[in-house]
This record gives structure tokens, C-alpha cells and sequence, in this order.
């Protein structure tokens, strides 16, 4: 998206320096990737949702996804005040709450244990897959 770039060089003057640079960021690693392909004035609500949705399950922190959706949001502001867009869509979806949230954890039952280390037997990852199951180290789901 050329607006999400001019946006930022509009901004830079008007920022601290550290805060441009978490915008850049949050635009370069995030935003960009996934909606820069589409036309400012075709993005939609669920096109941000999904984003928001997506990068939660990759491990984002909620607190960095509210900030990403604080600055598409400010950047879709700006576009809705010049007449860019006709509204901001980032303002008709929630993003999550920036507290701490503990992820959703699905541990085996003693008799999928069972299954899952008489499946690994012989393989080369059975020493680190018994040691991640016998330590409590989890995945997270989304």
C-alpha cells in the first residue's frame, strides 16, 4: 500500500523518533506483508480482522497486535480525514486487549502420551519430543 509509506514520511516530523520507528516496524514486519497488495480503498473489515487473527496464532503478543491495530488505525484516520477512504475500517474491529493473555494449552491425555511415544520410538527427535512432553513444554493453538 504507497498511502501506508507516505503516511509514515508525513509522520516522521510530527513524532518522537522511537515512536516512528515502532510505526515503521509494526508497518514493515506486520502490516505490509499481509495487506500491502491491497488498494487502500478496497481494504475491509475482515481483511484487518484476519490480520490481527493470523498473527495472534503465529505468537504475537496481544499487546503488540493492539499496537499494530493503534497504528493502522491512526494510518487509516489520516487516509479517512484527506477523503482517501470513505471510513476507517480498522475502527470497526476490536482488537485484542493488549493485557497479558495466557495462551490456550492442549496437553495429551496419559493414553495419547502413550500412543505419541510408541509412534516416535526409533526416530531421530524421540529423546527431544520425550523431553518437551516429559517438561511441560507446550504449543500453543489457535
Amino acid at each position: 500500500m504507497e498511502y501506508l509509506e507516505s503516511w509514515l514520511k508525513h509522520c516522521e516530523g510530527h513524532l518522537r523518533a522511537s515512536s516512528h520507528l515502532r510505526y515503521e516496524e509494526l508497518m514493515r514486519l506486520h502490516i505490509v506483508p499481509t495487506l500491502g497488495k491491497t488498494k487502500l480503498a478496497r481494504l475491509t473489515a475482515q481483511q484487518v480482522q484476519a490480520l490481527y487473527a493470523t498473527k495472534r496464532c503465529e505468537g504475537l503478543a496481544n499487546g503488540t497486535v493492539a499496537r499494530t491495530h493503534a497504528t493502522l488505525r491512526r494510518a487509516l484516520g489520516e487516509a479517512e480525514r484527506l477523503d482517501l477512504v470513505p471510513r476507517n475500517v480498522a475502527k470497526l474491529v476490536t482488537p485484542p486487549s493488549a493485557r497479558r493473555s495466557r495462551p490456550q494449552l492442549h496437553t495429551f491425555t496419559p493414553d495419547e502420551a502413550r500412543r505419541f511415544f510408541a509412534a516416535i520410538q526409533g526416530d531421530d527427535l524421540e529423546v527431544l519430543s520425550i523431553l518437551a512432553i516429559t517438561t511441560g513444554s507446550a504449543v500453543a493453538s489457535c
